[in-house]
């Protein structure tokens, strides 16, 4: 599947029933110039995802165990930022990648700080100093 969440069995089972194929995906995230598409033509696109995923699973039970939930291209954008940066991307081509003409703004407002990017930071800190 290629949309959220990220669960193993979750993927393998819509893997082979889901009617989006990467070709139909392309189509409704890149314009017929392969253009990005506007946010707008984006987020129903997200939309409509969601739904057909999440009203397949009320098709097949009434108490899903995984329902995806509402976001946006913007949403996915802050996402992605914060995955850059746990994955040690240069923070100044993170900025440039995001068009951002302040360096404040990509580090204030788009980028997060997570639990696992913590713990990871002050084990490699730790690990500095018991080297010393």
């Amino acid at each position: 599947m290629y949309a959220m969440p990220s669960e193993g069995r979750f993927h393998a089972e819509y893997d082979s029933e889901r009617s989006y194929s990467k070709e139909k995906l392309a189509q409704m995230f890149a314009s017929v110039e392969w253009q990005a598409q506007h946010q707008a033509t984006l987020n129903k696109a997200i939309r409509r995802i969601i739904r057909d995923c999440n009203d397949e699973q009320f098709e097949k039970s009434e108490e899903p165990e995984v329902l995806l939930p509402h976001f946006s291209g913007h949403l996915l954008r802050h996402t992605f930022t914060t995955r850059m940066c746990e994955a040690g991307v240069n923070i100044k081509v993170i900025q440039d990648a995001l068009g951002h003409t302040d360096i404040s703004t990509t580090l204030n407002i788009y980028t997060d700080v997570t639990k696992e990017l913590k713990t990871s930071e002050f084990k490699g800190l730790d690990n500095y100093f018991k080297a010393q």
